[in-house]
């Protein structure tokens, strides 16, 4: 994350489904695709991010 642009940083977090709990026989939560990724993340700038994202959040009803 720590390589995307605002633009891409919104798509991915509109554009993905969030995953039901499932769980294994036996009772043991199912692997989600989000446990297996190798990505860094730069607090300040997934920070300011979500900032700019939630105080002005009126393009998305354009965009989405």
């Amino acid at each position: 994350m720590t390589a995307c642009s605002f633009d891409e940083f919104v798509a991915f977090f509109i554009q993905h489904e969030v995953a039901a709990e499932r769980r294994q026989p036996g009772g043991q939560k199912e692997d989600q695709w989000y446990w297996h990724i190798d990505d860094e993340y730069i607090l300040e700038k997934s920070c300011g991010y979500y900032i700019r994202l939630f105080r002005s959040p009126e393009f998305l009803l354009e965009r989405y």
